[in-house]
């Protein structure tokens, strides 16, 4: 009997002691082996009737780092055993780090608070001052971010500067239709919103319901997309923009345009600044007769429908009102990084510019040719100017020109009066 008795002690000793030895460095060191990849735990404190607490955990997932100061869970031990029931898992001071980030690269979170539910999760969590929540219900395939850091979706697209389109928080619902590759989008955040339904192949997208989106060239944005351009466009108004889903083939690689396929994209561009835009500068000094000395251009453009296929995006005659004043049109083609564009002087703006006299045909118009490489274009004038002397100073229209193709509709500056 005595020996029974030192035994059942014995393993009752153990028993209460399992914590503690769960708790040493070797122990440590053999929950770390059994880690998945890239994760490692530095400290744990175990407690039969406490928090359970683990601290200095790091998890390296490609270019996502996330370090965590201490993760507790405030069920007891004996609990955790005991009990079936979903536990609360609670982490204090995580930071996510990611190095190819445009804007911020890193996001730290006081606390974050992983809650399961019957047929999911709910995640809160405070950053910069901020609550935000994600929402996983697993029945309905649907993920609710709400009011959270754009660091968290950028970590996804690391080759495209998500944080800086959204800004610098998002609300994002995903639904997954079951058994299928189709996925429901709906975005909102302070500089896009964007609601569409797409299908992931191995190599690319398509769209099974039309895209919606409106969304603004930032200065911090177009910085980035045209660091290696002379010209900044920066939008004064928002820009929309519309796909219908027949026929769009995008690769997943987003930089990859070749492959890209768009038969229709309706685009208002609206109002933009286009800084540094000495092109259009020299120009308006010459058309206006007056030193222009700022690069700075306002131009309020028509709203467009480009078509993309091969990597060549088509742009049909889209008038433009630069510097407020003068109307002038762009037609022509781009295929990254060169462009093969006409500016057109219209025969309206010819007269209203140079007080001619002369009936204009309403096909006649002066093209001003701009093409070569984006980031060195070469703008080619001294054809135009001259066949605007020869225009303002001999009595008869040229009898041989080439006919400019017609407006495509009413303008917005137009309709605005």
């Amino acid at each position: 009997m005595r020996k029974f008795l030192t035994f059942i002690c014995i393993i009752a000793a153990v028993i209460f002691f399992i914590p503690l030895i769960l708790s040493q460095p070797l122990a440590i060191s053999l929950i770390n082996e059994n880690m998945p990849d890239g994760v490692h735990v530095k400290k744990v404190k175990l407690s039969w009737n406490g928090t359970q607490r683990f601290y200095g955990i790091t998890s390296q997932y490609k270019n996502l780092q996330l370090n965590i100061e201490e993760a507790s869970i405030t069920q007891s031990l004996y609990t955790l055993v005991t009990d079936k029931n979903p536990v609360d898992l609670i982490l204090n001071k995580a930071t996510f780090i990611n190095p190819t980030l445009y804007n911020q690269n890193q996001l730290i979170a006081d606390k974050i608070k992983l809650t399961p539910y019957a047929s999911g999760y709910l995640i809160k969590a405070r950053s910069l001052d901020k609550d935000f929540s994600v929402n996983i219900d697993l029945i309905k395939n649907t993920f609710i971010f709400s009011s959270a850091p754009s660091i968290l979706l950028a970590s996804l697209t690391p080759n495209f500067p998500t944080d800086l389109v959204l800004g610098e928080y998002f609300d994002l619902i995903l639904t997954h239709k079951p058994n299928t590759k189709i996925f429901h989008i709906l975005l909102k955040s302070n500089f896009i919103s964007l609601v569409t339904e797409i299908s992931i192949s191995n190599h690319s997208v398509s769209l099974t319901k039309d895209l919606l989106t409106t969304f603004s060239l930032t200065t911090k944005l177009s910085n980035h997309l045209f660091n290696k351009y002379k010209i900044r466009p920066i939008s004064l108004t928002p820009i929309e923009m519309s796909i219908p889903h027949q026929g769009v083939n995008l690769p997943l690689d987003i930089n990859n345009l070749k492959q890209a396929t768009i038969p229709k994209l309706y685009l208002s561009l609206g109002k933009v600044q286009l800084k540094n835009a000495k092109i259009l500068s020299d120009l308006l000094s010459v058309l206006k007769f007056e030193p222009r000395f700022h690069k700075n251009v306002d131009v309020w453009f028509q709203n467009t429908t480009l078509s993309i296929s091969n990597g060549t995006i088509q742009i049909p005659r889209t008038e433009c009102l630069v510097d407020h004043q003068i109307e002038v049109a762009l037609i022509g083609s781009i295929t990254p990084p060169d462009l093969d564009m006409n500016l057109i002087i219209p025969g309206s703006t010819l007269t209203s510019l140079f007080q001619i006299k002369k009936t204009l045909p309403e096909d006649f118009g002066i093209i001003f040719p701009i093409n070569g490489p984006m980031e060195n274009m070469k703008f080619h004038k001294s054809s135009g100017l001259r066949e605007i002397a020869l225009l303002r100073f001999l009595p008869d229209l040229p009898t041989m020109y080439k006919p400019i193709p017609p407006k495509t509709g009413p303008t917005p500056w137009d309709i605005s009066g």
